[in-house]
């Protein structure tokens, strides 16, 4: 809050606080606490903070064999097992690759993401049929920890796919998404041996004259259905952008 700009709340505690510093040294304790960049930026923009602050404590992002640590400990809470450990190694590894960036919350990161599985495995049970065996309600499987595998998108259980394809020309286009669902099938053998997956742009732009399918081909992902398994999939970014299609 003090480094958001504008702020008269802020200007106005800096304007008590920094005399506060200077004159009661030694019976006065402030502690300043929060993200690394807004701290930068409150800093920078207040020269006389750094000379009265001059002790930091850095709290870093866990490492791997810590939020591994951390999934274990989460799952035993909320009561439930994974299939195999090995299926806990992947997850740490993504999350490792998730840390430094805005929006990763470390112990929060990993709430989320455990009870991301239980959602996938609830979803995943209600649509087995009445007459499946009985199943294990705490047991999450491979999908349910690693999202939506990869190679069981095909026409025969995409709908949207099958649409595509059905449409005249946009040959360039079945090509791109082809090469799409290449690239997350390579990555998600790549993660499976506990490799690093190989980093490529998420992001896509349609363009096209008025007539050549533009609109057709988004409307068609825009059913939820193939975008939307392609971005679970990893192949489209997942950042908020709000475009008018």
């Amino acid at each position: 809050m003090l480094s958001q700009p504008g702020s008269m709340f802020g200007t106005a505690v800096l304007n008590v606080l920094l005399p506060a510093l200077e004159n009661q040294i030694g019976t006065l304790v402030v502690v300043l606490a929060g993200y690394k960049k807004d701290m930068d930026e409150l800093f920078e923009k207040n020269q006389g903070l750094p000379s009265r602050v001059d002790q930091r404590f850095i709290f870093a992002d866990y490492r791997e064999e810590e939020l591994l640590t951390m999934l274990q400990k989460e799952l035993a809470a909320q009561k439930h097992l994974v299939d195999s450990d090995h299926l806990l190694h992947i997850c740490a590894k993504r999350l490792v690759r998730q840390s430094g960036r805005v929006g990763f919350g470390n112990m929060r990161t990993v709430k989320s993401t455990v009870a991301r599985w239980m959602q996938r495995q609830s979803q995943r049970l209600t649509q087995l049929p009445p007459t499946a065996a009985l199943v294990d309600k705490y047991l999450l499987v491979e999908e349910d920890v690693l999202g939506p595998n990869p190679f069981t998108i095909s026409e025969e259980n995409c709908a949207e796919l099958r649409q595509l394809n059905s449409m005249i020309g946009l040959e360039s286009i079945k090509a791109q998404v082809r090469g799409l669902i290449a690239m997350v099938r390579a990555n998600f053998e790549l993660e499976r041996q506990l490799k690093e997956p190989r980093q490529v742009a998420l992001n896509r732009i349609f363009l096209g004259n008025p007539g050549t399918g533009t609109t057709a081909t988004r409307q068609t992902g825009r059913r939820v259905g193939l975008w939307a398994r392609i971005a679970g999939m990893g192949c489209l970014s997942d950042a908020p952008v709000s475009l008018p299609f």
